[in-house]
Parts: structure tokens; sequence; C-alpha cells
């Protein structure tokens, strides 16, 4: 189970992920990941801030890079 937060995610903060990878670990010891995802907002839209994702919510691309860790 991956659990992936951007780096300039705005919505929800790295603990909440951690916390999910953590519960799905102790219930399955390593199956639960947790990843930081540069360049990457809540909408997983190319982005390096939170202020440039906040200017611009909704109208980003999507970072590439997303589909590659759920390829992985």
């Amino acid at each position: 189970m991956l659990a992936v937060t951007g780096k300039s995610d705005l919505v929800t903060y790295d603990a909440d992920h951690q916390l999910i990878a953590g519960i799905v670990n102790r219930a399955k010891p390593g199956w639960g990941k947790f990843v930081v995802l540069p360049n990457s907002d809540h909408l997983f839209h190319n982005f390096a801030t939170e202020q440039d994702s906040l200017r611009n919510y909704q109208r980003g691309q999507l970072n590439i890079e997303f589909a590659r860790l759920l390829r992985e």
C-alpha cells in the first residue's frame, strides 16, 4: 500500500500519510510505504510550493513522476 503526499500539498500533512503506512505495516509488516513527491500538490499537479499550488489550484499539470511512482 502506497501512501503518497506531495511536497507542496496544502490539504494534508506528511504525518497523515505516515500514519496510514504505519497502520498498514502493523497489520501486514512491510506492506505500507510512505513517499513525499517533490513538485506535487494535493492533486499531484506540478507545483513546487504550497503558495504556487494555492494560487493555481486545479489548474496545474499532472506531475508525471506520480504515474511513474505508481508503476513501480
